[in-house]
């Protein structure tokens, strides 16, 4: 009878053993199918027993073992098959975001982590909300997060990473504040004329945590994102930019540092 290893996972590679044998055998002894080597160990010779008069503990190396354990008797053998996995590594944490002190609107909470066996990662807030998600396992992997965080609006949170895997070791990132700002910014006013190839552009914006005015022009191929603006003055922003000879389709946007935006289009 083996009574220990009896468990299909472990989080320890010190294994305990437990055997025991209704009469004494010469040798008993086991060989594990995940071992490359696939040598012999023998636990006991000339015994009715392994584990059960004293403490035996074995060791083993992170992973899936399989073994077949053997007690022999001159010509008779008698197996039992026995497998397990080992995950005695605890998931490490390399990076969180949002950083400390910053704002957020819920949206890009991000984890950097390496983990073989992952189970899952929870997001937490000291407001008791909390989210879990199925992440990838492997090596420097990261998994986003997106949490609706409209009822927190202009509040202060804490907010920590929970990484377990499935052998039931965790890591916890440190305790981080963030600000909460889920309100987009408002445009009261936006103006733009033409003088021959320059543009002027005016806007009016509401936006406390204002970060920046930009555009993208539909009618380019190349589509890339050119910045207005990146402060306002009582609330103003007046900048001229110029254009190339022909039709431009403008797709403006008004960005906060939470990343909440408001959006106008120029013809």
């Amino acid at each position: 009878d083996v009574y220990s290893p009896n468990r299909n996972l472990y989080n320890t590679t010190k294994i305990p053993f437990n055997i025991s044998i209704n009469e004494q055998v010469g040798k008993l002894l086991y060989i594990d199918s995940f071992d490359l080597n696939q040598k012999e160990v023998i636990l006991c010779k000339n015994c009715d027993e392994y584990g059960f008069k004293k403490k035996k503990i074995k060791s083993f190396k992170d992973g899936q073992h399989s073994l077949t354990i053997k007690a022999i008797k001159n010509n008779e053998t008698i197996k039992r098959n026995i497998s397990f996995f080992i995950d005695s590594k605890r998931p490490k944490i390399a990076k969180i975001e949002p950083k400390q002190n910053s704002l957020t609107n819920g949206s890009k909470f991000l984890i950097k982590y390496t983990e073989d066996s992952l189970n899952n990662i929870i997001l937490n807030f000291d407001n008791g909300l909390g989210i879990g998600e199925s992440c990838l396992s492997g090596k420097d992997q990261e998994c986003k997060f997106d949490i609706d965080l409209e009822d927190f609006d202009d509040q202060e949170l804490e907010y920590w990473f929970v990484v377990l895997d499935i052998a039931g070791n965790k890591a916890e990132s440190k305790l981080t504040k963030v600000k909460v700002d889920t309100t987009p910014p408002i445009i009261n006013n936006f103006n733009y004329n033409l003088t021959g190839k320059s543009m002027l552009f005016t806007f009016n914006v509401t936006e406390k945590n204002f970060k920046e005015i930009s555009y993208i022009d539909l009618s380019d191929p190349k589509q890339k994102e050119t910045l207005l603006c990146s402060s306002l003055k009582n609330g103003i922003c007046k900048v001229k930019k110029s254009f190339k000879t022909g039709e431009h389709n403008l797709k403006i946007k008004v960005l906060d540092k939470a990343g909440n935006f408001a959006e106008k289009n120029a013809n």
